[in-house]
């Protein structure tokens, strides 16, 4: 106990450290010190963190699909990957009563990378858990740029990606913060490292620009699972965190379910609609076969991040998502 309460003090400080240039917390009012906001002590809320682009949106209407959780009127709330916020109309995003048994969701994918979501779950719902789904990250990397590109915001040109892609990892090597990138390790907590770093559509608000780090897609960040769960781990207790596969997620759903049942100490009952929900999930349309000299280098750059990540997962009882951390070896299979 004293271990873990020395993690959170060191948290905690670095973030106040912070809020002095970057504005960096959680007043209901304002952006304020992280003092003046009161916790919401409610016993069942669940966050659905990320990773971005490893099928949250499928596990949250499996969820709900199996009467596990109450479902929002939004299924991202993005209230605490703000610069400021407001949460104390959390409960009023939930226009039905909770049953016996019924959590509250909220499946906000960038919570994941975002420092200051994870002290504001801490500060501010000490009763809730936590979902992360882990996915191979340079298959995520691709499909994030997919949704990008189907936004009309980049396009499928590998030069694009690339110029994006070294942009980012350019930023990372200056703020030395790379995580294992390039077998590259890094000291700082990840909170020490990207504590004025918010949501990416907030950064683009003219009022929040001046209070954010990073500027960029976060196509590399959102990959580096070891930094972001160590923050994680920092702040909140091993026993309120679940890791899914997103590989066995979409291969055995039924088995995914039947952990977040056990995790949530609940009954859920696997049902024809839960099967077509995964059956309906949209394929990957730029897949790591598809420019397999790209993916191989993808693969090298993530190769120490992975090794940290896999030390990581074992060390707290995760094995069953190792096999989702994939290396070049894997690209075999794009053999014809």
């Amino acid at each position: 106990m004293a271990h873990y309460c020395r993690h959170v003090m060191l948290a905690h400080m670095l973030v106040l450290a912070c809020s002095a240039t970057c504005q960096f917390n959680i007043s209901q009012s304002s952006c304020g010190d992280t003092a003046d906001a009161t916790p919401i002590i409610h016993s069942k809320v669940v966050f659905i963190v990320g990773a971005q682009k490893a099928a949250t949106t499928t596990l949250f209407e499996m969820i709900v699909q199996a009467g596990i959780g109450l479902r929002p009127l939004k299924k991202e709330a993005h209230i605490l990957d703000q610069p400021c916020i407001n949460h104390t109309n959390f409960l009023s995003r939930y226009p039905e009563t909770l049953t016996t048994g019924q959590w509250l969701i909220d499946a906000s994918p960038s919570y994941l990378d975002v420092p200051v979501a994870a002290l504001r779950v801490a500060r501010l719902f000490p009763n809730s858990k936590i979902i992360a789904i882990i996915r191979d990250p340079v298959e995520r990397a691709l499909s994030a740029w997919n949704m990008l590109a189907e936004r009309g915001v980049v396009t499928y040109d590998r030069r694009e990606f690339l110029h994006n892609f070294t942009a980012e990892l350019t930023n990372l090597e200056n703020l030395r913060c790379m995580y294992g990138l390039k077998h590259q390790p890094t000291t700082a907590m990840w909170g020490q490292c990207f504590a004025c770093h918010y949501q990416h559509n907030a950064c683009q608000q003219p009022k929040y620009r001046n209070k954010c780090l990073l500027n960029d897609y976060g196509i590399i960040r959102k990959g580096l699972y070891a930094g972001q769960l160590a923050h994680w781990l920092s702040l909140i207790p091993k026993q309120r965190f679940l890791v899914v596969s997103f590989k066995q997620l979409t291969t055995h759903p039924h088995d995914v379910l039947k952990q977040v049942s056990t995790f949530l100490h609940t009954l859920a009952s696997f049902n024809s609609t839960i099967a077509a929900i995964h059956a309906n999930s949209s394929p990957t349309k730029w897949h790591v076969c598809d420019d397999p000299l790209l993916s191989e280098y993808l693969y090298s750059l993530y190769d120490g991040a992975n090794q940290a990540m896999r030390l990581l997962l074992i060390k707290n009882g995760w094995q069953h998502a190792v096999h989702d951390l994939a290396n070049a070896s894997s690209l075999s299979v794009c053999l014809p």
